[in-house]
């Protein structure tokens, strides 16, 4: 049986998780959610972006996501995402088809 603080300290981490998960999802999670959960985007795929854009883009598109993100949710965030995506997507196969 573990110890009486381990499991309150346990118990609470685990509802911090549940409400943050559960604000994430939302239709409109709010600016806070929103800026934690495109950061933690753009840690994961840094590479690709810096791959993509400059560091002025990378700081703009930061802004789009968090604010496309804390107004419209999940869905709206990946909309964006896509639209990035098929565009760079569109753009290499132009410059390949070009110069190839």
């Amino acid at each position: 049986m573990p110890c009486p603080v381990l499991r309150d300290s346990l118990h609470s981490s685990f509802l911090l998780l549940k409400e943050l998960l559960a604000a994430a999802l939302s239709p409109s999670p709010g600016l806070a959610v929103g800026a934690a959960t495109n950061t933690a985007v753009y840690v994961l795929g840094i590479r690709v972006l810096l791959a993509g854009l400059t560091w002025q883009g990378v700081l703009s598109s930061w802004v789009l996501g968090t604010l496309t993100y804390s107004a419209f949710g999940p869905g709206g965030y990946a909309i964006v995402c896509a639209y990035f995506i098929v565009g760079s997507l569109v753009g290499a196969a132009r410059y390949f088809s070009r110069y190839y």
